[in-house]
C-alpha cells in the first residue's frame, strides 16, 4: 500500500497511464476471440462486453485499414446510431448516439482512451496511429462511467508492449496533397518490463477552395508521439505509465453559403481565413494491485490544452466581424476502483472519482467596418423609435469586443455495482447499480470594449469616449444520482437482456453571448433602456433523461454468423437546446425542451465462406420535441412534434472483405475489402426547413501482404456523393437577418499506404 502514496507525484508526468495485462484472467483487459474480434472489458466489468446486459460494437485493428479511421470522426456510422459529423476544425468533436447529442458545450457520450477520462470535447479529435480497438457501449453508461455518458461511451485501447513487440512503419500518400508517416516500436525487456515508442506526421493540402482568396481554406498539419512503459515489479503489482503529445495546425471552416429555398450551394468567400492550433498534452498513470478477493485500481489522469481559434465569423468578403478564441487547460483526474476477484454467483465493483479542471477562456469579437456600420444603423432605429433628441455616429473603424472567461469544474462521484448470476434459475442474472455525482462549475467573467463617438444634441456636439465593461462571478453546484438496473437471461448462443437507466449531462455557461450583451448595453444605453439580467442569459442547467432498452444477441451456425438486435425508448427533460439568439452574433444553449426517442439496432458480423467476412449495422432513430417553445421576431414558434436537429434518422454500414491466399514466393495473401457507410435523413434546424437526405459513402481497399511488407490501395467515396455534413445560420445582412452556410462532404480521394514490420 506504500507504492499507492507516490500516486498524485507521478499523475504530474505528462503520460497517459493503462494497464493492460491480456495474460491474466482478472486483468484489467480481458480478451476473447470470437471471429477475429477481440472484445475488451475494463478494470470495471467482471465479463466480456458480449455477457453483459448492454448493447455494443468493436472495431478491431484489421478493421481500422478497410474504413480508413484515421481520427474519432471516421467511425460515424460504423456503429448504429452513431453520427460524428465533420464541423471544419478539430475544436469541434460532436457525437450523438440515439439522438443525444450536442455541437456546443458539454458532451453527451463519453470519450475514454485506456481507462482516462477526456473530460473536455475539444480534445476528442486526435490522431489514431496506435490503436488495437475502438469498443462502443450505446446507451447510459452512469452508474460505472460517471459525467457526460448519456448517449453512450466509446472506449479506445491502444497496443500493448507485452502483447505485440516488434517495430512498424507506415508511409502514406494520397490525392489532393495527402501524406503522413508513423513509426511505432515495442519491446519486451523481460517478464517484468516492456515499453513501446512512437510517433507521427500528417500533412493534407486541403479539398475545399476559398474561392475569395484563391487558397485553399482546409489544409492541415498534425504530429505528435507518445512513449509508454510497462512494469511488474511483483506478480500482483502492475505499473503503467504512458506520455503523449499531439500538435494540430489547421486552416479550418471552410463554410459555403448555402440558400434554404433554392437548395443551391454558393462558394466558399470569406476574406480571411480561418485556423485552429492546439497543443495536446496527456498523462496518466495506471496501478494495479490483485488480492485473493479483490482487485485494486487506481487510474490517474492529467491532459494539458492550449489552442486558439479564428473565425471570421460572417463567412463573406464583408468586413462585419471576427472571433478568436485561445484556451488553457489543466485536467487531473482520479478513479479509484475496487472489485471482487472470485468466481461465485455474486460480484460487484465500487468506486470513487474525482476530476479538476482549470479553464482559461480568451475570447475577443472584433466588429469590423461594415458590423460597425450595421450596429449604427440598429441605434439609429432605437433612437429614433424613443425619440431621443440625440445623434450618436460611431468614429471607430474597428471595436473590438475583449472577453476573459475563467471556469473551473470541480466533480466527485461514489459508484457500485452488482450483479448476480443464476438467479431463480441457471442463465438469469440482475445487474443493478447507482452512483452519486456532485458537480460545481464557476465563472469569473471581464468584458467590455470603448466606444467613440461623436455626439449632436440640440446643435451642440461634441465628441465622447465611453467604456463598457461587464464583470462578475457567478456558480452553481448540484448532485445526480443515477441508477441502473438490467436482466439477462442467456442459454446456449443466445441471450436476452433488458435494462433502465438515467443518464444527464452536465450544465455550463454560455461564453458565447457577452459581445451580444455588450453589444445591447450599447444600444440600451444610448436609449435609455434597462440592461437585461446577464445571469438569465449566460448559465445553462444539466439535461436528464431515462432510457429503456431490450436486445438480445445470437450465435448461429458454428458462430460463423452472430446478431445483436434492440431496441430503445429515451425520455429527455430539460433538453439543453442550442439555438441562434435574435438579434445574436451566435448560438447560445437554453434548457428550453423535451424530446423523446425510439429506435431499433441491428449488427450481425457473418463469415459464409472461407476467407469471406461479412458486417453490417444498422440505426433507426426517431427523436422529436414534445414540447419546445421559443420566441423570433416577436412570435412564438412551438417546434413540439419537430425532429431533432443533427439526428439522422437512418444510419448504415455495411462490407465486407475477402482474403486470397497466395501460394508464391512473394505474396502471402490478397485481400479486398468495400464497406458503404450512410446516414440520413437530418434535420439541421428546429423547423426542419433545412435537411440533407439520406446519403452513403463508398470505400474501398486492395491489400497486398508480403511477409513483412504490406500494400494497401485505397479509395474513399468513390462515388463522389455529394452531401453536407452540417448546416448552421449566423448574421446576414442585417443585425435581424440570417445567412445560411453548409459543410460539404469530403469529395473522392485515393492512395497508398506502404507498411513495414520488422
Amino acid at each position: 500500500m506504500k507504492r499507492l502514496l507516490i500516486l498524485p507525484l507521478l499523475a504530474a508526468i505528462p503520460a497517459t497511464a493503462i494497464m493492460a495485462d491480456e495474460t491474466e484472467t482478472d486483468s484489467i483487459k480481458v480478451s476473447h476471440i470470437i471471429d477475429e474480434v477481440v472484445i475488451m472489458a475494463s478494470s470495471k466489468e467482471h465479463k466480456e462486453y458480449k455477457d453483459l446486459p448492454i448493447s455494443f460494437n468493436t472495431i478491431n485493428a484489421d478493421e481500422f485499414a478497410d474504413n480508413r479511421i484515421e481520427s474519432l470522426k471516421n467511425i460515424s456510422c460504423i456503429s448504429p446510431n452513431l453520427y460524428i459529423p465533420e464541423y471544419g476544425s478539430r475544436l469541434t468533436s460532436a457525437i450523438y448516439i440515439r439522438g443525444i447529442g450536442t455541437r456546443i458545450n458539454s458532451p453527451a457520450v463519453g470519450l475514454y482512451v485506456d481507462n482516462i477520462p477526456y473530460i473536455d470535447k475539444s480534445a476528442f479529435d486526435f490522431n489514431m496511429y496506435d490503436i488495437e480497438s475502438i469498443d462502443i457501449l450505446r446507451g447510459p453508461q452512469g452508474t460505472l462511467y460517471g459525467r457526460n455518458t448519456m448517449g453512450g461511451l466509446i472506449k479506445i485501447n491502444t497496443v500493448s508492449p507485452f502483447s505485440y513487440q516488434g517495430s512498424k512503419l507506415r508511409l502514406s500518400i494520397g490525392s489532393r496533397n495527402k501524406y503522413g508517416i508513423s513509426l511505432t516500436h515495442d519491446e519486451k525487456i523481460n517478464d517484468k518490463f516492456a515499453y513501446s515508442v512512437g510517433g507521427f506526421f500528417n500533412y493534407s493540402g486541403g479539398m475545399f477552395k476559398n474561392t475569395y482568396l484563391d487558397e485553399y481554406a482546409d489544409k492541415s498539419l498534425n504530429a505528435g508521439g507518445k512513449i509508454r512503459l510497462m512494469w511488474r515489479p511483483l506478480k500482483d503489482l502492475h505499473i503503467d505509465f504512458t506520455a503523449g503529445y499531439d500538435h494540430n495546425d489547421q486552416d479550418g471552416y471552410a463554410y459555403a453559403s448555402f440558400d434554404k429555398e433554392s437548395r443551391k450551394t454558393g462558394d466558399i468567400t470569406a476574406n480571411e481565413l480561418g485556423f485552429y492550433k492546439r497543443e495536446l498534452g496527456n498523462a496518466g498513470l495506471n496501478i494495479k494491485y490483485i488480492g485473493q478477493r479483490f482487485i485494486l485500481n487506481s487510474t490517474t489522469g492529467y491532459q494539458y490544452l492550449d489552442d486558439h481559434m479564428f473565425m471570421d465569423q460572417d463567412f463573406t468578403p464583408r468586413h462585419v466581424y471576427t472571433l478568436s478564441q485561445k484556451q488553457k487547460q489543466h485536467t487531473i483526474t482520479e478513479d479509484l476502483t475496487i472489485k471482487s476477484n472470485t468466481f461465485g454467483n455474486f460480484r460487484w465493483t465500487a468506486g470513487a472519482f474525482i476530476f479538476k479542471q482549470w479553464l482559461d477562456t480568451e475570447a475577443p469579437v472584433c466588429f469590423r467596418q461594415d458590423g460597425i456600420d450595421m450596429i449604427q444603423y440598429m441605434m439609429d432605429k432605437a433612437m429614433t423609435a424613443a425619440g431621443a433628441p440625440v445623434k450618436v455616429k460611431l468614429t471607430d473603424n474597428e471595436m473590438l469586443i475583449d472577453g476573459h472567461y475563467s471556469t473551473p469544474l470541480l466533480g466527485a462521484a461514489a459508484y457500485m455495482q452488482a450483479s448476480y448470476d443464476n438467479l431463480f434459475t441457471e442463465g438469469l442474472s440482475l445487474t443493478a447499480g447507482i452512483r452519486i455525482d456532485y458537480e460545481k462549475t464557476d465563472i469569473a467573467h471581464t468584458t467590455g470594449t470603448l466606444i467613440n463617438a461623436d455626439m449632436e444634441m440640440m446643435g451642440r456636439a461634441q465628441s465622447m469616449n465611453i467604456p463598457i465593461e461587464i464583470a462578475g462571478k457567478d456558480d452553481y453546484s448540484y448532485f445526480q444520482l443515477l441508477p441502473k438496473a438490467a436482466v439477462m437471461y442467456e442459454r446456449d448462443n443466445c441471450n436476452l437482456f433488458a435494462s433502465v437507466a438515467r443518464g444527464y449531462r452536465s450544465g455550463g455557461y454560455n461564453i458565447q453571448m457577452f459581445s451580444d450583451i455588450i453589444r445591447d448595453r450599447m444600444q440600451n444605453m444610448m436609449h435609455q433602456q434597462q440592461a437585461e439580467n446577464i445571469d438569465d442569459l449566460i448559465a445553462y442547467k444539466p439535461e436528464y433523461s431515462w432510457n429503456y432498452e431490450i436486445g438480445t444477441r445470437l450465435s448461429l451456425a458454428d458462430a460463423k454468423l452472430n446478431l445483436e438486435l434492440s431496441a430503445f425508448y429515451i425520455d429527455i427533460r430539460n433538453q439543453q437546446i442550442s439555438k441562434f439568439a435574435e438579434g445574436s452574433m451566435g448560438r447560445r444553449t437554453e434548457n428550453s425542451g423535451k424530446s423523446r426517442s425510439t429506435g431499433v439496432e441491428l449488427s450481425f458480423t457473418g463469415r459464409p465462406a472461407n476467407g469471406l467476412t461479412l458486417t453490417g449495422n444498422y440505426g433507426f432513430t426517431h427523436a422529436t420535441f414534445t414540447r419546445y417553445t421559443t420566441e423570433e421576431n416577436g412570435t412564438t414558434l412551438d417546434y413540439a412534434g419537430n425532429f431533432v436537429p443533427m439526428i439522422p434518422m437512418h444510419t448504415l454500414s455495411i462490407g465486407g472483405e475477402y482474403s486470397i491466399p497466395c501460394y508464391g514466393r512473394i505474396l502471402d495473401n490478397t485481400s479486398v475489402s468495400a464497406f458503404y457507410n450512410a446516414a440520413g435523413k437530418i434535420r439541421y434546424t428546429e423547423a426542419n426547413d433545412v435537411t440533407q437526405d439520406f446519403y452513403g459513402t463508398l470505400n474501398l481497399t486492395c491489400s497486398l501482404h508480403m511477409r513483412k511488407l504490406t500494400l494497401d490501395f485505397w479509395a474513399t467515396n468513390v462515388l463522389n456523393a455529394k452531401y453536407y455534413t452540417f448546416y448552421f445560420e449566423t448574421i446576414g445582412d442585417s443585425l435581424t437577418d440570417k445567412a445560411g452556410f453548409v459543410q460539404q462532404g469530403r469529395p473522392i480521394q485515393f492512395g497508398v499506404d506502404v507498411k513495414f514490420e520488422f
